[in-house]
């Protein structure tokens, strides 16, 4: 009959987002590449897009 409401939880997004881009930016750092070269610049990318695709993901 009745929902209960829930307040919004941040959690997710904030741990999802340390985790995700934290994940890529270690990977970039130990292929020990300069950060133009091809597969660090998409490392790099991808942990700077990050909370974007968090985001987009849990909505």
């Amino acid at each position: 009959m009745f929902k209960i409401k829930r307040k919004p939880q941040p959690w997710y997004f904030l741990f999802g987002t340390v985790i995700w881009t934290w994940i890529f930016f270690i990977m970039a750092g130990y292929s020990g590449q300069g950060w133009l070269q091809f597969p660090m610049i998409i490392l790099t990318a991808l942990g700077a897009l990050e909370p974007m695709i968090t985001g987009v993901a849990l909505i």
